[in-house]
């Protein structure tokens, strides 16, 4: 195949309003990228609610996107909506992406002579059954390879699978004009979602604590919004300390505090490739990370372009001790953080690999004459890790039922309570 010719590639994506995300970044911005190396892309959008008030459908169409629509069902309604679209105009690959009804007709699509390929996000339960089912499930089943955004995703996948063509392919940022500027109080930030599970947000905002109460000049920001917000905020307000909450921002005005910052930080349990803090490292903020198995180990070396902090007790506060009160060795360790992300993490070297990955794929197989729906579909068991996102026909009427049910009886009491309301 030649390197000239174009290819189309399509991508299957989650969408729903508010949505904020590191794939959700990936999704608006790779179609576009992947342009320029002479492919084009269509996506294959599964939302909840009105299309039109998620997030990726009208930054897509703005941009000149083909986008394929279709509100979130059971299984077999998302899979056959999926088969459609491939079958009224088949792409050269399918990039299931971390989709579960994309994912579970991977080895299908494969099998009618088009490359299908998983991208795993994150080391959790999920991921592992994505390995489970895609790549060391039945070969019926499988994709044609496996994008990691860490090595060590990467690498457990390669060994559950080491006949499985497995490639790291980090997210990708983009590398702004300018950078965060060193010189009056030191200013940490947080980016994410107020979430106790993975982020252990409860846990940040105590170690933001134990911090500023050592280092009462410290400056602390928010980004970002979730479940825990209003608590959290009530938690520090019982402090003299300088930590504010600014909620979910505007991608500009989120630059401008990056930029008015000068230390990122990520305190979870676990990640895949943080993009929060690969999109502060371009920025030059420099990161302290605690340790974790996926991640932070390829984005920091300790001491020289970051910290990996080993708790988030005092060797956190021991870190940003190395950093306080010393602009010299910050902006040493900030130009070393910016140059890390340039070299191997920016868009420009992201969308490559990904056309890279493409054009080899596409290469390999042969499509069929026409792409074929089948009639019936052979689909793996439901694994427990993908359930949330797997309802298969028969559990969606099941669920039907129950709402009915609880509709009927939740009126029984709401008309129970206004007669004996009204008769008091």
């Amino acid at each position: 195949m030649s390197n000239c010719q174009r290819l189309r590639a399509d991508v299957v994506v989650y969408d729903y309003p508010n949505a904020v995300a590191g794939p959700i970044s990936w999704a608006q911005r790779l179609p576009v990228l992947l342009r320029n190396h002479g492919i084009d892309v269509r996506v294959l959008l599964l939302h909840w609610g009105d299309v039109s008030g998620g997030v990726l459908h009208p930054a897509l169409t703005s941009q000149g996107v083909p986008v394929c629509a279709f509100r979130v069902s059971d299984t077999h309604a998302n899979i056959r909506f999926l088969l459609k679209a491939i079958h009224d105009d088949p792409p050269d690959v399918f990039i299931a992406n971390h989709v579960t009804p994309a994912l579970l007709i991977s080895g299908y699509v494969r099998s009618q002579g088009i490359p299908a390929i998983a991208v795993l996000r994150s080391d959790d339960a999920f991921y592992h059954g994505v390995i489970d089912v895609v790549v060391g499930g039945r070969v019926r089943d499988r994709v044609s390879a496996v994008v990691g955004v860490s090595e060590f995703l990467t690498r457990m996948a390669k060994v559950r699978n080491p006949s499985m063509d497995c490639i790291r392919i980090p997210s990708g940022t983009p590398i702004p004009l300018r950078c965060a500027e060193a010189g009056g109080r030191l200013r940490l930030v947080y980016s994410g979602r107020l979430v106790e599970e993975q982020k252990r947000i409860s846990e940040t905002i105590e170690a933001f604590i134990r911090a500023c109460t050592e280092f009462p000049s410290l400056e602390v920001v928010i980004l970002g919004d979730g479940p825990e917000r209003a608590r959290l905020e009530e938690r520090v307000a019982e402090c003299s300390v300088d930590i504010r909450f600014l909620g979910r921002l505007p991608v500009a005005e989120m630059l401008d505090e990056l930029m008015r910052s000068h230390v990122i930080v990520l305190l979870s349990d676990y990640e895949g490739l943080p993009g929060a803090v690969v999109e502060g490292m371009a920025c030059g903020l420099v990161p302290i990370c605690l340790r974790m198995r996926s991640g932070s180990d390829e984005l920091i070396s300790h001491g020289l372009n970051g910290f990996i902090a080993e708790d988030r007790g005092a060797h956190f506060v021991e870190c940003i001790r190395e950093l306080h009160g010393s602009w010299e060795r910050w902006s040493e360790m900030s130009r070393l953080a910016r140059h890390s992300i340039v070299e191997r993490f920016s868009l420009d070297v992201v969308s490559r690999q990904w056309a890279t990955l493409i054009r080899r794929l596409a290469g390999q197989l042969t499509p069929k004459r026409g792409f074929t729906i089948p009639v019936t579909l052979d689909l793996p068991p439901v694994h427990p890790a993908l359930a949330a996102e797997d309802i298969r026909p028969e559990q969606a009427a099941t669920l039907r039922r129950v709402g009915h049910r609880l509709r009927r009886v939740l009126g029984k009491i709401r008309a129970l309570l206004l007669r004996v309301c009204g008769s008091g």
